[in-house]
């Protein structure tokens, strides 16, 4: 019998620059590729690392799992407006997003919305309103007006993707070795940094997040490595590796390639 196996090949890479007023860091941000980064400051350019494999945390492995299957996470109570006793219909935008259709309810104790799936939202009390699945654009009317103070909450479901929105990459100082039950980088100094313009990518069979950390960012020793969700803050993965003491006025640029065969 022939065995299945799925390989994860992941490789880390941090590109290193003197960038004492940050030019090169919101070039970055901004998307700018790598070699054109180099190519443009190439007398700024201290040299690059690589880091080889990591390993993949016991919570990363399932939240893969869930979003293979297309399971949700839940938001109840979350407070979108606060009646006045006179106003009658409210609009805010969802903390979270993409929304999953069908799944929104808003209420303020009073009248509740259950949502048609369709983009629209029926109120018990004869109320009316609309949710945008994508921008979390949300309006209801209610059919009186809620009282003063009178909290306006949605209850929703939605599809938590490591996205440019929702992924970040971290860097500690921690040097304990990596284990798959650990749910965070274990340092006393810990960063993390929003995608950079573009990332997350993917490619054939390979994904790749990229963060820049500026002049001002992260500077301690790098021994410790992950890519999490700023919302769930579930980590993926952790590699221990020392790749140097990042010192004020350098901006380190890390990137993350997971291929999957």
């Amino acid at each position: 019998m022939l065995a299945e196996k799925v390989k994860a090949f992941t490789v880390w890479r941090i590109y290193k620059f003197k960038d004492p007023n940050g030019e090169i860091a919101e070039l970055s941000r901004k998307g700018l590729p790598i070699y054109a980064l180099i190519r443009m400051y190439y007398d700024k350019y201290l040299g690059g690392e690589i880091i080889f494999k990591n390993v993949l945390l016991n919570e990363g492995i399932t939240k893969i799992w869930e979003l293979v299957i297309g399971s949700f996470a839940k938001v109840t109570g979350e407070v979108i407006g606060t009646g006045d006793g006179y106003a009658t219909t409210f609009t805010a935008t969802l903390a979270n997003k993409p929304v999953k259709p069908g799944t929104v309810t808003v209420t303020d104790g009073v009248e509740t919305f259950t949502d048609n799936g369709d983009g629209t939202l029926t109120g018990d009390k004869g109320g009316s309103g609309t949710i945008n699945y994508v921008t979390g654009e949300i309006s209801v009317t209610f059919a009186s007006a809620p009282a003063s103070g009178a909290d306006i909450t949605a209850d929703y479901q939605w599809l938590d993707v490591f996205d440019n929105t929702n992924a970040e990459l971290g860097v500690g100082d921690g040097t304990t070795a990596e284990d798959p039950t650990q749910t965070d980088l274990v340092g006393s100094n810990v960063v993390y940094q929003p995608m950079d313009s573009g990332y997350p990518t993917i490619s054939n069979q390979t994904v790749t997040f990229r963060a820049t950390f500026d002049e001002n960012t992260a500077n301690f020793s790098w021994q410790e490595f992950s890519v999490r969700h700023k919302v769930t803050l579930i980590n993926l993965n952790r590699k221990v590796e020392d790749k140097g003491t990042k010192v004020a006025g350098e901006t380190w640029i890390l990137e993350l390639s997971i291929t999957l065969s």
